[in-house]
């Protein structure tokens, strides 16, 4: 069994895999890399890995289907950093995929690279089930990026922190608890803010 690390900072995390019962060989050739600034900022908002496969060569099933495949990056230590997965149709013959990883979850964790990408899972999709086909065991180690290289969240917590109960009809005793966070926005947008009261 190959158990994934939960990240405490980022929350990420992926199923345990079973690599028995079914292949483990290599299916991942010619793993390259690309960074992308959307905004050109200076931060990298993506750290795209592009590689080659051919889906036939493990799935000799002849289906027309559809397949995912998952990877693990961490850095040059072993320390889990987030996963990625992409879903993709499969075809007779050898293809090029791309697999993004988020540059805010690399920023958010705050370990430099080399990052390396590694634990390849392919897994057939149908109505039905989900079939874990091969295991890769190829791995592959990045550029030395640093953390702040990528692109951070676009707003965080400011002190001043408060809470204070509401009584909406005055009879003593407390119909909400209200709590004030203050925050700060480096872009605009929407934005969610979740919290869990213990």
């Amino acid at each position: 069994i190959i158990h994934s690390p939960t990240n405490k900072k980022s929350g990420s995390t992926l199923k345990s895999w079973s690599v028995s019962g079914f292949s483990a060989n290599s299916f991942i050739e010619n793993i390259r890399e690309t960074v992308v600034d959307t905004d050109n900022n200076g931060k990298h908002d993506s750290l795209i890995f592009q590689f080659d496969m051919d889906v036939s060569a493990v799935d000799t099933s002849g289906e027309i289907t559809s397949y995912s495949l998952s990877a693990l990056l961490s850095d040059e230590s072993g320390n889990f950093i987030t996963a990625g997965e992409i879903y993709f149709p499969g075809n007779d013959g050898r293809q090029t995929l791309s697999m993004p990883i988020c540059g805010t979850k690399i920023n958010s964790v705050q370990r430099n690279g080399p990052y390396k990408l590694y634990g390849f899972m392919l897994e057939k999709i149908s109505v039905l089930e989900t079939q874990q086909l091969a295991f890769d065991l190829t791995s592959y180690l990045t550029a030395s990026y640093k953390a702040s290289d990528f692109e951070g969240l676009y707003f965080g917590f400011t002190d001043g922190y408060s809470d204070s109960g509401i009584d909406e009809n005055d009879d003593g005793l407390f119909d909400a608890l209200q709590f004030t966070i203050p925050v700060f926005f480096e872009k605009p947008g929407m934005y969610g803010l979740q919290g869990q009261l213990y």
